[in-house]
């Protein structure tokens, strides 16, 4: 160890009785290793070029007497038996402290990088897969450690260290003892994922690691596994196809937490892409979505899907998510409202009220009232839908959209739902279902905050009636679960003020069922 108080020339002298000594053994490496980084400072480029050279000629040494524990098959008796070899233990000490100094090296930014030290971190980056000897798990993690810290140093021939280590990296972070440091190593080393010919069949089965990587809850659950996974999207245009299809055979069974982080990862991969890429995004990944979750053969299957897409859904105030959203949903939309199968009708209509108002900003203002007045009729058609379903679902989100956006939407617009549904699927003779979706929409209607302003259409006026006083006869339904929605409205129109309960739901009314009914609905009344 070099002392720093010493003269220069001393320190000098010094430096060249250790470099002496570790050119003629091994062990003053390994002696160097334990402290390389502080003994290191000062040394010159052919101080340091003269140390590459002897460390270049211990690890051809010591490769050769390590074959043992370098064996690409061992079985499984002779596991672990070059441990009890002398010779072999010591050339992979020998190797482990050259790992070390070279990363010291590499670490170091005053110190030049030969390229005969660069010639040795890429013999030892070879051989990381080959480490398959218990005993060598040391030196298997030190040579790892090395290619990091060559590729973060930004040194000469870094490229050339990516291959093993990468793999290597994967490998741990999907692990099942991986933790999620294992997960921000990996994600630190993001950049050297774009060193590798994605094209080439070479790199096959690096492909299928990152696609596992998709799909391990781990990696999902980590803020670098995130960004790690949108980062993957921008590789290699056809490689997105590839994730696409891992990451959408999961969907169906993976829970709603892990797809609302896939629907926030192709959001930001989708934000962050450009080119070649944001094409393959928008119309193989966001598109393929929004075509299945319309046309899913079951309801559970298209919640599923658009559980993904909600967080897409949710972004609209950002800057060209509602253009895209027109644009991807447009060609899907409009004509799976009118097909003959009732899912496909129910799937659409509900996914027309999770994105309601499509529209694109960019567009003039009469293309825009047109748009609008076209997704009106379309709710207008879902709600005189022959199929139950979707005459309950577009109820439901009439009283939505009417809750969220009332301030916005046209009266000529909004009056004509709301009789719709008090006058007519109040009292739909074919299902109870549709009756009680009624009263319960306006319940959310009323709760809504941003509903305020609609009271006064609700209250009515001397010439014109209220239309919630069409609904008020549901509490003599012949459906329980009928009555105890209109029971639910009645006792909400009572909290809202500036309507009067009382003439809307008559009390002599309400109070001739209460013998009727059952203990849960009398305390309703």
């Amino acid at each position: 160890r070099v002392r720093p108080g010493l003269p220069a020339a001393a320190r000098m002298a010094r430096r060249e009785v250790l470099l002496a000594a570790i050119e003629q053994s091994p062990a003053e490496l390994l002696a160097l290793a334990a402290n390389a980084a502080e003994a290191l400072q000062g040394f010159s480029a052919r101080e340091v070029e003269r140390l590459s050279d002897a460390i270049a000629e211990h690890v051809r040494t010591a490769l050769v007497t390590a074959g043992p524990a370098l064996e690409a098959q061992l079985e499984q008796d002779s596991a672990g038996a070059a441990c009890s070899d002398g010779s072999v233990m010591g050339a992979l000490e020998t190797l482990t402290a050259a790992a070390a100094v070279a990363r010291a090296v590499a670490t170091d930014p005053s110190l030049p990088v030969p390229a005969t030290l660069a010639a040795v971190a890429c013999a030892l980056h070879d051989i990381i897969f080959d480490l398959h000897d218990p005993c060598a798990s040391t030196l298997q993690a030190g040579i790892v450690s090395l290619c990091e810290a060559w590729w973060l140093a930004d040194r000469p021939g870094r490229d050339e260290l990516v291959p093993q280590t990468i793999s290597y990296l994967l490998v741990s972070a999907l692990h099942e003892q991986a933790t999620a440091a294992d997960v921000k190593r990996l994600w630190a080393w993001r950049g050297a994922l774009g060193v590798l010919d994605y094209s080439d069949p070479s790199v096959g089965a690096l492909k299928k690691l990152l696609l596992h990587c998709a799909i391990k809850p781990l990696v999902l659950r980590c803020a670098e596994g995130r960004k790690l996974l949108v980062h993957l999207f921008g590789l290699h245009p056809p490689f997105i196809a590839d994730l696409h299809r891992a990451i959408r055979a999961q969907l169906p069974a993976c829970r709603k937490s892990l797809r609302e982080i896939y629907g926030e990862i192709y959001f930001k991969a989708w934000r962050a892409a450009s080119g070649p890429y944001l094409d393959r995004i928008e119309q193989g990944c966001l598109q393929d979505l929004m075509f299945h979750a319309v046309h899913a053969s079951s309801a559970s299957m298209s919640s599923a899907l658009r559980q993904v897409l909600n967080y897409t859904h949710t972004q609209k105030r950002q800057r060209g998510v509602d253009g895209a959203l027109l644009r991807l949903y447009e060609p899907i939309l409009w004509r799976a409202l009118s097909v003959a199968n009732a899912d496909v009708r129910r799937n659409a209509a509900t996914v027309l009220i999770e994105v309601f108002p499509l529209q694109d900003p960019a567009l003039p203002l009469t293309q825009l009232d047109e748009l609008l007045q076209r997704q009106f009729d379309a709710l207008t058609a879902l709600l005189k839908d022959d199929a139950v379903a979707v005459r309950v679902v577009a109820v439901q989100g009439v009283c939505r959209i009417l809750a969220l956006y009332w301030d916005l939407i046209p009266s000529s617009a909004a009056t004509p739902l709301l009789l719709l549904l008090t006058r007519d699927l109040a009292h739909d003779a074919a299902a109870n279902a549709v009756r009680a979706a009624v009263p319960a929409g306006l319940k959310y209607l009323l709760q809504n905050g941003s509903a305020s302003s609609c009271v006064g259409a609700l209250r009515g006026s001397a010439a014109v009636r209220s239309p919630l006083s069409h609904v008020a006869p549901l509490v003599h339904d012949t459906s329980q679960r009928v009555r105890t929605a209109a029971l639910d409205l009645a006792i909400e129109v009572a909290k809202v003020r500036g309507l009067n309960w009382q003439t809307i739901f008559r009390p002599d009314a309400l109070l001739t069922r209460l013998p009727l009914e059952p203990p849960p609905l009398q305390q309703r009344l």
